[in-house]
């Protein structure tokens, strides 16, 4: 059972999430609408910070998961490339077409274990230039993937 200040509903990634205060762990918290088994309205007062703005509070996560902040490049084969550029998929992308008809796109995220899930669902379509880390997580989470899948 927690309590919670709550400071704002953001949707991402296909779900809803409550982003506010947890009094348990006395700290911002994000909280999956979806796994909210009972809600109990309180009397308990609270000022939600003049200064919150889920926009800083997310930062470059590219879902809800923050972490360590990295620029991310990545290249898209030609028959994708306009599709991948026609949407916006974060704040500060940077996208580059090339010669050859692909495209480099260019991030800045706050975390790589979404992103690389990301990068896993356009299959052969995506190829991680940079950073290293992010290449070695998705070519880790191929293979497991090969592992699962064997005839």
């Amino acid at each position: 059972c927690r309590e919670i200040e709550p400071y704002a509903v953001h949707f991402t990634l296909g779900n809803w999430y409550l982003i506010g205060l947890c009094r348990l762990r006395k700290e911002n918290r994000t909280f999956s609408i979806d796994n909210i088994r009972q809600i109990e309205i309180t009397n308990n007062d609270f000022v939600k910070p003049k200064d919150f703005s889920v926009a800083k509070y997310m930062g470059n996560a590219w879902g809800i998961v923050k972490g360590k902040t990295q620029a991310v490049k990545i290249k898209f084969a030609p028959t994708i490339a306009q599709w991948v550029m026609s949407k916006k998929w974060s704040k500060d992308q940077k996208a580059v077409l090339q010669k050859d008809g692909s495209v480099l796109m260019n991030f800045t995220v706050d975390g790589l274990d979404e992103i690389s899930r990301w990068v896993l669902s356009f299959g052969e379509k995506a190829t991680v230039i940079s950073p290293k880390e992010l290449k070695q997580i998705v070519v880790s989470k191929a293979k497991a993937i090969m592992g699962n899948n064997t005839l």
